[in-house]
């Protein structure tokens, strides 16, 4: 079971599956990309078994509903550069939270911003939340900067909520509501779409 969501841009995103385990463990063996996401949850070295296990947690917790993760592909040749998705989702309260990384060498080209855009349309226009976060660590100026340019607004920091191993860090809370969503693309998706609707109708 798997589809695809793009839309007229550089990237698109896929549903994860076993044939992803080399470029995702290539991608993600980054202690940068590590300390980033937060790295006692990260693995680093991150090893092909690691993906493998992450594919596997992630595909069933999206038939339960709890999560949904995407690989992102460049439109051109379909290389794997990345992993977004949704980490946490809420159908109850429709809302969900975001999360990303990139592989260094995609990094500064914009295809973060297009990769997350497109999972934040996909949000509002097909899961139908109404509100959708995103959490950041105080020194990822970057990630931080991304949110901005997207309409995301910035609601709190949460004190000395991360510790990296020798350090507390803050963690910072950002927000967007369907209503003030201004980046809105029009998305296609692709594959099994009727399994899906299904099961995220409010």
């Amino acid at each position: 079971m798997s589809f695809k969501i793009y839309s007229n841009l550089r990237v698109y995103l896929s549903t994860l599956s076993i044939d992803d385990a080399d470029e995702i463990a290539k991608n993600a063996n980054d202690r940068d990309i590590a300390f980033n996401v937060g790295i006692l949850n990260f693995p680093f070295p991150y090893e092909r078994g690691h993906a493998l296990k992450f594919i596997e947690g992630a595909t069933e917790k999206m038939f339960r509903n709890e999560e949904m993760h995407f690989g992102i592909h460049l439109s051109e040749g379909g290389r794997l550069i990345g992993v977004e998705g949704y980490n946490m989702l809420d159908f109850n309260n429709k809302k969900g939270e975001i999360g990303y990384w990139l592989g260094r060498e995609y990094w500064r080209k914009g295809y973060g911003k297009e990769a997350a855009g497109l999972l934040v349309s996909f949000g509002f226009n097909f899961l139908k939340l109404h509100r959708i976060e995103a959490r950041v660590f105080d020194f990822n100026s970057a990630s931080k900067a991304l949110l901005e340019a997207l309409g995301f607004s910035h609601e709190c920091a949460m004190r000395e909520a991360y510790f990296d191993g020798s350090k507390y860090h803050n963690e910072e809370i950002f927000s967007v509501l369907d209503r003030d969503y201004k980046n809105k693309l029009e998305i296609n998706t692709e594959g099994a779409l009727p399994y899906f609707e299904e099961r995220v109708e409010p």
